[in-house]
């Protein structure tokens, strides 16, 4: 067992992002139209988080529609899942059940 080292990454080794800066849809200059994004509506307010972005913090903190959610992206597998945060500092995480909580990757 002494010849076998962990490779993997720390706890915090990749950096979330934190409640990030939302733009419209025609000022996301930086997206082609057929860019898959993760489509979150909680009590009517919508956000779209590009895959491309999801894909290089793994995990995406924000507050949609007044919940605290995380959506939490594999990098590896390839899917993700809306999670509401009681806190983050506790890692006290556990999947929405917030009936108004969807998600839904779209291109």
């Amino acid at each position: 067992m002494e010849e076998i080292a962990w490779g993997g990454v720390l706890v915090d080794g990749i950096p979330a992002l934190d409640n990030p800066r939302m733009t419209t849809a025609s000022a996301a200059s930086y997206l082609n139209p057929d860019d898959p994004v993760f489509g979150v509506e909680i009590n009517g307010d919508a956000r779209a988080y590009p895959l491309r972005i999801a894909n290089w913090h793994e995990m995406v903190n924000d507050v949609v529609g007044g919940v605290p959610v995380s959506l939490a992206y594999c990098t590896c597998a390839g899917p993700v899942s809306c999670l509401t945060a009681a806190s983050r500092a506790e890692r006290n995480l556990s999947p929405s059940a917030h009936p108004a909580c969807s998600i839904a990757p779209t291109n």
